[in-house]
Formats: C-alpha cells, structure tokens, sequence
C-alpha cells in the first residue's frame, strides 16, 4: 500500500494510506486527507490510482500543487516524490517497510515522579550560554563552538519549520548519544503544548513520547530543566511500549523560555546504558533551549508585525473604499447651504450619508447607522447605500424604508439591523417629507421659536419588523431655519466618568451656538464639535459620529 508522509509542516510525522482508488487531499472536512491550513485550498488536489501506478492531480487550487519543487497540473508519481500543498511537504512511498506513524504525542503518566528518577535540575532564569563552559572543560570546547554557531543560524531564520528542523538535527548532532529529540512549543492562541517535530538517529522507533506530570509540571511552571535517571528500572513506565520498546535508560528535558513567556520544551532521550546523560549533558542543552526559545519568540514576533502590517493595509484601503461611497461634496441648491461631519471610532464603520437627486428638482438626503463596528458594519453600510441609490429616484421617503428593511430581514436573518432617517427635500416649497427607521432625532432650530427634535415621523430599526409599514411626515421650515441630523455617536458619546452626551447637552449646545450668532450650518458644526470635546475629555471615541446640517438661507 502506498503512503503519503507529511515531513514538513503542522502535520509533520503523519502518514496518510492512499487505501482507495482516489484519495483527495484539502481544507474542507470532506477530504480523505484534510490539511486544515490557511494556504490550501478546500479542495486542492487528488491521487489516483491506476492499475500499480498513481496520478497526482491539482483540482485548480488557489496556491497550487507543487511537485519535486515544480507546479504540476496532473503527473504519475513515483517513490520518493515530494508534494508541496501550502506550507505542508508529502513524501509519497510504496515501500513495504513504511509504516504509519501516527501524530507525534506527549503523554503525561498519572504518578508523580518518584525523586530518586531526578538527578539533576537546572534552572534556566541562572544559566545563560556562556555560563556552561567553565561546567564542561576542556572537552566541551567543540560544544560550546557549535552552540554559538547555532545560536547565529537561528536568529537568522523566520521559518518556524525550518527553526525546529535546524534544531532537532543539531541537537543530534550536540548530544552523540542521544537516539531521539523532540521539539514542542506551545499554540500562540490556546498555549496547548503541541509536538512540532521529533528526530531519530536510526529513523526508526515508537511515536508517542511518554513524560510524567512532575517533569511536565517542572519544566512548564517552574522553568528548569530536568535530568532523569535510568527509566527502565522505573515501575511507573514498564507498562509503556513506547518506553520498554525504545530502550530508553535516560532523558533530558528543558523548558523554552524568552521574556518571562514560556513557549515549549526539548526533551532527549537516549537507550545507551554506556552513555547517560550527565549534568554537563543538561547544562548544554539548557544554553541551547535559551537561544531556541530567542528564535522562536523572534520569529513569533516577525509574524505578529508582518500580520499586523497586512491588516494596516487591508483596512487602509478598507477606508479609501468606504469613502467612496460617500459624497465627495455637498449639494448646490439655490438658496440652501449644506455642512457635513464624519469620522469613525475604527478605520472603517458603520455610519453613512448621502446627498442623492430624485430627478424631479428635489433630493433625498439620507444619514445612517448600521449595527456593530469594524469591516461587518462597512459592509453593510456599502451594501445599504447601493441600494438607497437604487430606490431614491423610483419612491418616496417611507417606502424607500420599507424596501430596504424587507431586503435586510431577508438577506441577513435579522441578525443585523440599521438606524436610517430618510428626509426629501422640495426646495421650492421649503418642505421636507421625513422618513425615519428608528434613527436618532433631528434637532429643528427655527427663527421663529425655540430648538426642539422633530419626533412625529419614527418607524423600527431596518430588519426589525419588516412588514411594519412606515409612516411619513411633513415639515415646513421658515427662511433661516435650519436642521441637523446625528447619529448616536453624538449622544451616546461617554467621558472618562462613563457618563453620555446625551440630547440635553446637545440641546444646549445647539441654543448656545445660536447666542453667539453661528448662523450657518458649518458654524452650528463646529460649536457642536467644541462642547462634546470639552466634555468628553480624554476619554476615546467608542463610536462612529456623523452630522449633517442645512439651512435655508433667508432670501429666496
């Protein structure tokens, strides 16, 4: 039966039996061998077999299928071949004295460890590289050479692959008695302790690695390495396989540690009764986990700022994207004057506006508020102005709203919703017609009376009841008198105390500006901006907050 070995990759050391006539290889549970990577595709390719041959085919994935190093479309295989799928290497075999080996495994016996198993214990916080040498003599000059040269190899790389492969290779060759290495390093997201690679002198052996809860327990919450005496005269491991049929007579294990952050363990074992290990033994290996654990927090690091970097710039053009759904300018009605601001708590967000021509002389202008934050509320937010458009030329106010909440309930599940005013304006009459989908109130200020906040046209979020029909109102408004629509990023915004804005302090505010004479929209703005920011303080913005005001001016 042929096999299919991953050598390199999250799923190094497992082999895959090619046990029907075809066998696919992806992302998607579906697959007979599921590869659960970011890079491989759902489904990314397939081996079929033909008679005492096998075919391997690319089933038209994003990142390709590689085979010896060259992208391949469909090729026959043959032993010893190597498949690349995104970051993971198969060796293909049909060797009778292949064996399936499964995942590599840390087992954690039930008993404490028994002291007299502990030879010797090193704390790592004391020892650093150069510390060892005066522990060694003379005959460690070799070792200490080759630390070095290691500890230089490794801050060079950014391929964790490549760091646990460069290591259990040199430990083999570090530590000449040792039959068998294993690198394990703990998930960045879950701090599961998770074996990334194992290597054997004689390439043969059991796959499971069998460690007490002492050890585990000393090198991850202490942090010391830990020296263990003959474990085949150990009671607690003679029931293991993996420990009788692997010979082991002693083992080393040491914690992997940067910057107070524990991020995996090396464990050593050898079988030879001539050569145990010795104190010296773990000492070396100490110094080489420090230099170990400095690559991989270096390379976790690399990630972390190259992902942080990509997501910058993915929501950069986010934003650019966004902003292209809002008007570039204000409306030029004769005998109107229009001022607008936006900004959003993230780099992109959930509030919109828009200034849209019906096409008969007058103008739908529209403010809104999608639920939640981020790219989801961006979207969404992209996705209602499109449709807006669409309708504006076609309806009026309350039945635009109905469309775009049947569509929304329909679409999404009413699992989101959206705060939408929706106001027509006939500039010739001075009249608005005003639609509203739950969205805050705006705020009349008249010459002729005092502020108040028009509250006759209200109406459910979009998505919420989208068979309630809504209800339109009209309203007339006085030479000089002016509107400002918000969203609730303006009354909901909070100060260092958690204490709102709210509508009082905007009313305030809007009869302050006024008083002091600010006529215009952009004026009325701008003293609206000045209060809440006093009154915030240093407090961040948790919201998104847009205005938009218009006035007719006094002569027509």
């Amino acid at each position: 039966m042929a096999l299919l070995i991953v050598e390199h990759g999250p799923y190094a050391g497992t082999a895959f039996p090619l046990d029907a006539p075809q066998v696919t290889l992806g992302r998607s549970p579906t697959n007979h061998i599921v590869l659960d990577l970011p890079t491989i595709s759902r489904e990314h390719a397939r081996v079929r077999r033909e008679g005492d041959t096998y075919i391997l085919e690319d089933l038209q994935s994003t990142n390709g299928t590689f085979l010896n190093g060259e992208p391949v479309t469909q090729s026959h295989l043959h032993e010893g071949d190597h498949i690349r799928l995104g970051p993971a290497t198969l060796r293909f075999t049909e060797l009778a004295r292949a064996a399936v080996e499964p995942p590599l495994e840390l087992v954690a016996t039930e008993k404490p460890t028994d002291t007299s198993a502990v030879l010797a214990r090193v704390d790592v916080e004391r020892y650093p590289l150069l510390a060892t040498e005066s522990r060694l003599g003379l005959a460690a000059e070799d070792r200490i050479a080759f630390v070095s040269q290691l500890s230089t190899e490794l801050l060079q790389l950014l391929d964790p692959d490549e760091l646990v492969g460069r290591v259990a290779d040199g430990l083999l060759e570090v530590f000449p008695n040792a039959e068998q290495v294993l690198l394990a390093f703990t998930e960045e997201q879950k701090g599961t302790l998770v074996p990334r690679a194992s290597r054997r002198r004689s390439g043969q052996g059991e796959r499971e690695v069998t460690l007490s809860q002492t050890i585990l327990r000393t090198v991850t919450e202490e942090r010391a390495g830990v020296l263990c005496a003959d474990v085949q005269e150990d009671a607690r491991f003679r029931d293991r396989p993996s420990v009788v049929g692997a010979r082991i007579r002693s083992f080393l294990c040491v914690p992997l540690v940067c910057r107070d952050e524990f991020l995996g363990l090396i464990y050593i074992d050898t079988g030879r009764v001539d050569a145990p290990f010795q104190r010296a033994d773990l000492l070396v290996a100490t110094a080489i986990a420090s230099q170990v654990a400095l690559a991989a927090s270096n390379i976790r690091l690399h990630r972390a700022a190259v992902a942080r970097a990509r997501l910058e710039l993915d929501l950069s053009l986010a934003e650019r994207v966004q902003r292209s759904f809002l008007p570039a300018h204000v409306p030029d009605i004769p005998g109107m004057t229009f001022a607008t601001y936006y900004t959003t708590a993230y780099e992109v967000g959930g509030d919109f506006y828009d200034f849209i021509p019906t096409g008969d002389g007058c103008w739908l202008v529209v403010i809104g508020d999608v639920s939640g934050k981020g790219i989801s509320a961006a979207l969404l937010m992209a996705r209602l102005t499109r449709d807006i458009r669409y309708h504006a030329v076609r309806t009026e106010p309350a039945h635009i709203l109905g469309e775009l909440s049947r569509s929304l309930a329909r679409e999404t599940d009413g699992r989101v919703f959206a705060t939408v005013l929706c106001l027509k304006i006939q500039p010739h009459e001075r009249r608005l017609i005003i639609a509203s989908a739950g969205h805050c109130q705006p705020l009349v200020i008249s010459r002729a009376t005092a502020p108040y906040f028009f509250a006759e046209a209200t109406g459910f979020p979009l998505g919420v009841q989208p068979e309630e029909p809504y209800e339109q109102k009209t309203l007339t408004l006085g030479p000089g008198d002016c509107l400002l629509a918000y969203t609730d990023g303006l009354t909901e915004a909070m100060n260092d105390s958690g204490v709102t804005f709210g509508t009082d302090r905007l009313f305030r505010a809007a009869t302050q500006a006024i008083g002091l004479g600010a006529k215009g929209p952009e004026r009325l703005l701008e003293h609206i901006l000045l209060v809440l920011r006093s009154f915030r303080g240093d407090a961040a913005p948790t919201d998104d907050l847009t205005m938009l005001a218009f006035r007719w001016e006094a002569q027509r």
